[in-house]
């Protein structure tokens, strides 16, 4: 007997009357001000040349979602690897794994998410102030994962800045139906007169299996497993505590932070009986488990201590200078039923100290070094990689210059990574990365930029020593340990245009691998999994993004805005053959209102049918999917009440994720919801009506 799930969720909260800091709504001519500060020397967003999307105030509250990429997904240019509702990567113009780096305050995640696509990333979207996309590998700063372009997650815990003096709380609670989704969240933060402030966070989540409108497999006809997909549940706590003091003479802070989820991975495939000459089941002990329907589940906990310090003006010569440090226990547990499978951990030391010039003419810039120490090892029966020690020194310069209609950037990096895993040959590789954009604008409103970058990258410890059963990619992994650079070369053209009702953007990339570094199958068994060999060949990735947005003129019904956005990108080795796992094009439109205390909007994308598909992979049907939204905002006096309410996927269509491994076997969630125009930043006290919808 089927069944129609219901799709809407009703959530209530209240934010208590507490002094609270409650900014305006930001001018929609102000949204360049914003500071994004995963750019080496922090300009604004005017000023950025690679292509950036900067998410922050109104537009990230509504979108924010479980998991990182869930939060970031549909923005132009980005998907999401959609792993289940507990494990969810960005992916950058068809890029993900170790060529996106996930930055928290500017230094690395230090979690393993980039080893598989159901290991999480360790960052709670529910602790985020903003969140700053940069396409391509130009921020060079930040290492050689950044070869494909970085996340940076603001969590607003290290000011270099005094805050004002007051006390500060919001307040947030969120629900829905589909999962029987139970979100709570809350920030304290305490400001004295003399510099000193004090902050503390905390969040919690509980979802259970989430419900569709279908089969979760592709061809499933048992009424059994209609309306819903097992073992999706996601239970999430995390908490911080930061301390910090900003005056003229420098800054220093220090954050605590915890992270712990435990997340259930949807069912991939009950694998056939393999059985020996003597009749025993050959199969691996996961293999076994999972066909014998046990479910597997990911027990995660993570702990973490940032440093930041500056001087400013130390001495002749010098504007800044700062030193970033980060230390992180990391660690989870995959759970096989009631066995404990394969056990992972991460140790890891990141250190960097910059030195920001006062400016050379029209030139200021930074010169720095960065250090990384990293032990990564799987333990269990059948854990596919060795127990591995990555360590990388660096030395890096960027300079940015602004004159006239131009604006000029330049960068440079220089790295060296050493990779030594138990039991197999030690790797070390000399990196070096170079970046330039030139930034025009002829006439007021318009501008025009150039990136060209060359960027290098070292062999991650699976490609080089993977050798065993990967049950996430349902494949038996076999790496390479004569695996040389991998190297991109990227080409973009760029053009913005503002003015009091228009923000039009459109930006053309081609990104050429030399070395390209892959999962390439060969047509082989083994323990009951196709055989994929790790392997370089070169590769080309080509695409556009395009967003434009008019605010229509005031009436007596309110004022109304309209969105548009597309973006593609696609993606072949040199012998023509496409890559899996590539998104497929995108159309989204979006009609935003506001009148008095009350916003909505109402808005529709498509997904294009992706059939330029890799060998042994399947093809996605395309879908469109429909959201709208109405939200009351309520002053407080010296805060803000806010209420929404939310419908996701109203069609109830039932889509297949193509940049997901699951996609043939479990539908996944997709939200779309765009910055809306204008941007708010409002970031006080806010309670949520939410309806979700599943896709």
């Amino acid at each position: 007997m089927s069944r129609k799930p219901l799709y809407l969720a009703l959530v209530a909260a209240s934010a208590a009357p507490l002094t609270l800091a409650a900014p305006a709504p930001a001018d929609p001519a102000k949204l360049d001000e914003i500071v994004v500060k995963a750019a080496p020397l922090e300009p604004s967003a005017a000023e950025v040349i690679d292509a950036v999307t900067v998410l922050t105030g109104e537009a990230l509250e509504r979108r924010r979602a479980s998991t990182l990429g869930a939060t970031l997904d549909g923005l132009p240019g980005v998907a999401n690897t959609a792993f289940g509702p507990g494990a969810g990567r960005p992916i950058i113009r068809g890029q993900d794994g170790a060529r996106v780096q996930v930055l928290l305050d500017g230094m690395a995640s230090h979690d393993v998410a980039s080893l598989s696509p159901d290991h999480a990333v360790s960052i709670d979207p529910a602790h985020v102030r903003q969140i700053e996309v940069l396409k391509g590998p130009a921020t060079l700063i930040y290492g050689s994962g950044a070869i494909g372009g970085i996340v940076n997650v603001d969590s607003g815990r290290l000011p270099l800045a005094p805050r004002e003096a007051g006390v500060r709380a919001q307040v947030e609670m969120r629900g829905d139906s589909v999962a029987d989704l139970r979100q709570g969240q809350g920030r304290l933060e305490i400001a004295g007169a003399n510099g000193w402030s004090f902050g503390a966070d905390f969040a919690r989540l509980n979802s259970d299996d989430y419900d569709i409108n279908g089969f979760p497999k592709v061809g499933d006809e048992e009424p059994e497993e209609f309306g819903k997909v097992e073992n999706t549940a996601v239970e999430t706590d995390s908490a911080g505590a930061q301390l910090g003091w900003a005056g003229e003479a420098g800054a220093f802070g220090v954050a605590f932070s915890n992270y712990e989820s435990l997340y259930g991975i949807p069912k991939i495939e009950a694998e056939e009986e393999d059985e020996d000459e003597d009749g025993t089941d050959a199969r691996s002990p996961k293999a076994r488990a999972k066909g014998a329907g046990e479910k597997v589940r990911i027990d995660l906990t993570q702990s973490r201590v940032d440093v930041q310090g500056a001087l400013f003006s130390p001495f002749a010569g010098v504007e800044e200078l700062k030193l970033r440090a980060a230390v992180t226990d990391y660690s989870h547990t995959e759970l096989e039923g009631d066995e404990i499978g394969t056990l992972f951990d991460n140790d890891e030391r990141d250190l960097r100290l910059s030195l920001k010039h006062e400016p050379w003419g029209d030139f200021t810039g930074l010169i720095g070094v960065a250090f990384n120490d990293r032990e990564v090892s799987a333990v269990a029966e059948e854990a596919f990689i060795p127990p591995s020690e990555v360590q990388s020194r660096a030395l890096f310069w960027v300079e940015h210059a602004h004159t006239g209609n131009w604006h000029l950037d330049l960068g440079a990096r220089a790295e060296r990574t050493d990779v030594d895993a138990v039991g197999e040959v030690s790797r070390d590789f000399s990196l070096f990365s170079v970046s330039a954009g030139l930034g025009w604008t002829p006439i007021d409103g318009h501008r025009f930029t150039l990136a060209l970058d060359r960027a290098q990258r070292a062999p991650a410890p699976e490609e080089l020593y993977a050798d065993g059963p990967h049950a996430a990619t349902q494949a038996f992994e076999i790496g390479d340990a004569d695996l040389t650079r991998e190297t991109a070369t990227q080409a973009e053209l760029g053009w913005r245009y503002t003015d009091d009702a228009w923000l039009v953007s459109a930006n053309l990339y081609t990104v050429r691998y030399r070395d390209f570094i892959y999962l390439a199958g060969t047509g082989e068994i083994e323990d009951g999994l196709p055989v994929f060999l790790w392997t370089q060949a070169d590769a080309r990735f080509s695409g556009f993004e395009a967003e434009a947005g008019y605010q229509l003129p005031s009436t007596g019904f309110g004022d109304f805005g309209l969105r548009f956005t597309a973006d593609s990108v696609q993606a072949r080795l040199s012998d023509g053959g496409a890559l899996p796992r590539i998104p497929p094009r995108r159309y989204g439109l979006m009609l935003d209102w506001s009148q008095g205390g009350w916003s909505g909007a109402l808005g529709a994308r498509h997904h294009v049918r992706q059939d330029d598909i890799s060998a042994l992979e399947s093809e996605t049907a395309g879908f469109t999917l429909f959201e709208a939204d109405l939200a009351w905002t309520q002053n407080l006096g010296n805060g803000e009440f806010t209420a929404w309410l939310k419908g996701r996927n109203l069609g109830d269509k039932l889509a297949r994720v193509h940049t997901s491994f699951l996609k043939d076997v479990a539908p996944g969630t997709v939200v779309f919801g765009d910055p809306r125009l204008p941007c708010q930043e409002s970031t006080t006290g806010k309670s949520g009506f939410e309806m979700t919808g599943i896709s």
